[in-house]
């Protein structure tokens, strides 16, 4: 009697860790309308469906059948200061597994020239070529973005305007929030939407001067949980909307966004990464 209630002990204990184990994985959006990596998170549907309380990022991800789909969003003005000083590094792992894989590092911004005294620049209204703006006067800036671990592409800095097929796009709002989008070819990642193992994602706020560009494996600061504020919880996305489509039943309800209180922490009382788990959806 001792030793079956101790095996039906033992089988919950593993059920449970299952479980968790499975929970910990989310499944990407369906990208259903063209994509283009603008800064303007007009294919997303706003407020972003995950948020990470420690790095204060709101972010998304998504796929079609040929490209991953990201986008990152500072939530407050101290974010996006931390943001353009250090940069992000997108560490992405196709392995399944927390280790250094794929790395991204952007923005790495090209400030537009000084000009002389009396010298108009160039472009639409005044403003220089290279910068674009709509009528919710969110401003995409230049960019260039520093990559490592493509197999395919050589290390260093990539140019916006590449024959890889990576898009950036970046925008910062008049409230200062800053909006990043990034499209990398399926290809270029060498995964495809039959691979059972999710991509392992980690998002990290850079210190100034410190890029995280290390070929060893380093010790993240701090991982995102699902189902909660921590990395990938909170609200879904709605079925189409915003030129995508949701799993059934893969993202839970709530609320995403912008959480009450955000930007109160100074950069010293913050950790500068997460870790999350995703997997490519098919249609």
């Amino acid at each position: 009697m001792n030793v079956k209630i101790v095996n039906l002990f033992a089988f919950a204990i593993l059920l449970t860790s299952f479980s968790l184990k499975a929970q910990n994985v989310e499944e990407n959006i369906r990208m259903v309308k063209p994509f283009k990596a603008d800064g303007l998170s007009n294919e997303w549907e706003e407020p972003l469906n995950q948020y990470n309380d420690a790095t204060k990022l709101a972010f998304a991800l998504a796929n079609d059948d040929t490209n991953l789909y990201i986008i990152i969003e500072s939530l407050d003005p101290q974010t996006t200061f931390s943001v353009l000083r250090g940069g992000i590094t997108l560490n992405i792992n196709t392995q399944g597994k927390k280790k250094d894989g794929i790395k991204l590092i952007f923005p790495l911004i090209e400030r537009p020239p000084m000009l002389k005294d009396g010298e108009m620049p160039e472009g639409k209204d005044g403003a220089p070529p290279q910068w674009q703006e709509d009528r919710s006067g969110e401003q995409p800036v230049m960019k260039s973005i520093k990559i490592f671990g493509f197999k395919n592409i050589k290390d260093g800095n990539l140019p916006v305007v590449n024959e890889e097929g990576i898009e950036t796009g970046m925008g910062i709002r008049p409230n200062k929030d800053l909006t990043y989008e990034l499209s990398i070819p399926l290809a270029q990642l060498e995964v495809s939407l039959d691979m059972k193992t999710p991509l392992v994602y980690n998002i990290k706020i850079n210190q100034p001067n410190r890029p995280d560009f290390k070929k060893g494996g380093d010790r993240p600061e701090g991982e995102g949980r699902p189902g909660s504020r921590g990395g990938m919880g909170g609200g879904g996305m709605g079925g189409g909307r915003g030129g995508m489509e949701r799993s059934v039943g893969k993202m839970g309800g709530g609320s995403g966004g912008r959480p009450p209180g955000a930007g109160m922490d100074g950069p010293e009382n913050r950790k500068s990464d997460f870790w999350i788990k995703y997997k490519l959806v098919k249609a």
